[in-house]
């Protein structure tokens, strides 16, 4: 009696993930996106068109195809709570789109030991400040890569009582879920040890990667408030050892400015910390800038970082700021939280001749009507064919990260089947918008690959079927409205399980996963 009631909600959240900017079918053509951000001296500046707008690429003018406004978030929105047994990867608990998104990383790996339990502090200080209308993630890197103590789609209230009581060293309450919050947010702040920086660098840009692709879906300026000492770069004597870990990050600093990711570096460790890693010998070149002839052998054009010596450099090329010897980093954080309610999506459609694969410099200008008023955004893209977001891991890939990937929205509900004992049925919504579809005569055709897997240690167990697509104008329509609803099952032997479902684009590649409660 209850599936009908859950299939409204699919389809509310279906509606809610096409929020804002959905247009229909996506088009083949390599679409740049650039989010931007306009200040003048009074704030942020709403009300903008396009016509407001010139972009250049090259320097050469570029008509503006796509134009999205986001505005600041409705203080009492009127959308429809989500419930607890649906899943959604781009729908918070109250119901409303996820945008204009904070990631609050605490990256253990490139914080000195030393400097941690400080550093732990004031991450609790932080967490325990925030307003639970605030939409942030709080995730830690450590050794076993990333562990995700709070997501966007989490009510964030039981992470910010945690986060107050371990600042006042309470015992965490009786209520399980809050215990549970409590025991997440304990062990994402224990020290971690000192890695060798071929370690480090290799786990950072992993957890580059992710955040990136869980960024996909999410519109509106994209932060990634990074708490770090360092940017691992230096890598001891041997030169390739050094430029090919540093070829790495650059992959990882160009993935996020693909997604237009704004990264804002926060050095912790105050006044005269944080300028060298102190598990480096002295006689070892400065951690954070490059070593001499540390590119000799890597074309300027082959990545972000290739001509970046600072995490200043580095964030300003994504858009973003650095903050340096940060006493306190509640302000700094809360200064990135509050940033971008209101910002531009612009978008062009390079030509042909203009995909060269190369890196290319963007230069966005407002007209002489608004002078005085600053514009951000990322400063290059890369000049290929293929959008960085449709090269998805495979799907075991996909089920073993941590984070899920939201370049195709997705929601999900499982409920045990009556006709098969220990099996879930499970309902997975897609969003149409988020896939290639052509048009053939009067009908549109597509397909994509939808995965039910259990996440364990010993890799993901499940399987996949291809959807295929055959819709006619007015199915395809309602479909792009309400979402398409496809109906499985998998066995779960009555235990509790990590359940995900996995959909992969069979043209673009592109992916989405979303984490669905089983109920015990």
């Amino acid at each position: 009696m209850r599936k009908p009631l859950v299939f409204l909600c699919l389809a509310a959240m279906a509606g809610a993930q096409n929020q804002p900017g959905a247009s229909g079918p996506r088009s083949k053509a390599r679409l740049v996106r650039v989010d931007v951000l306009v200040h003048n001296k009074s704030g942020p500046v709403a009300g903008l068109t396009a016509d407001d707008f010139t972009l250049l690429d090259k320097g050469k003018p570029e008509q503006i195809d796509l134009f999205t406004p986001i505005t600041e978030r409705d203080p009492n929105p009127l959308a429809q709570p989500l419930s607890p047994q649906v899943g959604s990867n781009l729908v918070n608990q109250r119901g409303e789109h996820v945008r204009n998104a904070t990631v609050i990383l605490f990256d253990r790996l490139n914080i000195s030991v030393k400097d941690q339990a400080f550093v732990r502090k004031q991450v609790l200080a932080l967490l325990s400040s925030l307003k639970e209308t605030d939409v942030f993630a709080f995730y830690s890197l450590g050794t076993k890569a990333l562990s995700v103590v709070h997501d966007f789609t989490a009510d964030p209230g039981p992470l910010i009582r945690a986060a107050a009581r371990l600042n006042a060293v309470q015992a965490a309450p009786a209520d399980p879920a809050e215990q549970a919050i409590q025991k997440r947010l304990e062990a994402a702040l224990v020290p971690e040890q000192s890695l060798d920086a071929v370690f480090r660098a290799t786990l950072t840009g992993q957890a580059f990667a992710s955040i990136t692709r869980h960024f996909a879906g999410v519109p509106g300026w994209k932060k990634l408030a990074w708490i770090s000492e360092s940017f691992p770069l230096t890598f001891g004597s041997d030169f390739n050892r050094r430029t090919e870990l540093e070829r790495d990050l650059t992959v990882a600093m160009a993935t996020l400015q693909e997604e237009n990711v704004v990264l804002y570096p926060i050095d912790p460790g105050g006044v005269g910390a944080g300028q060298k890693d102190s598990s480096v010998p002295s006689d070892q070149p400065v951690e954070g800038s490059l070593m001499p002839n540390a590119n000799a052998s890597i074309p300027q054009n082959s990545g972000a970082l290739s001509d970046l010596s600072t995490m200043q450099d580095i964030a300003a090329a994504t858009g973003g700021d650095a903050f340096y010897n940060v006493n306190n980093i509640v302000a700094a954080v809360q200064k990135v939280v509050d940033e971008g309610d209101i910002s531009y999506t612009l978008g062009f459609h390079p030509s042909d001749k203009t995909l060269d694969g190369r890196l290319h410099d963007l230069n966005i200008k407002l007209t002489t009507k608004h002078d005085g008023a600053t514009v951000r955004y990322r400063k290059k893209y890369y000049a290929v064919r293929q959008d960085m977001r449709e090269r998805t891991p495979t799907a075991a890939e996909l089920v073993a990260d941590p984070l899920e990937a939201t370049a195709v929205a997705l929601s999900g509900y499982a409920q045990p089947d009556p006709a098969r004992p220990g099996f879930q049925k499970v309902d997975v919504s897609v969003n149409l918008n988020d896939l290639e579809l052509e048009q053939q005569g009067d009908r549109w055709t597509g397909a994509f690959d939808l995965g039910l897997y259990i996440a364990s240690p010993a890799g993901p167990v499940g399987s996949a079927q291809t959807i295929n697509l055959n819709l006619t104008g007015d199915q395809l329509k309602q479909a792009l409205l309400s979402g398409l609803v496809v109906t499985s099952a998998i066995d779960t032997k009555n235990q509790p399980v990590r359940l995900r479902a996995v959909v992969r684009d069979k043209i673009l590649g592109s992916g989405g996963v979303v984490d669905i409660p089983v109920a015990p």
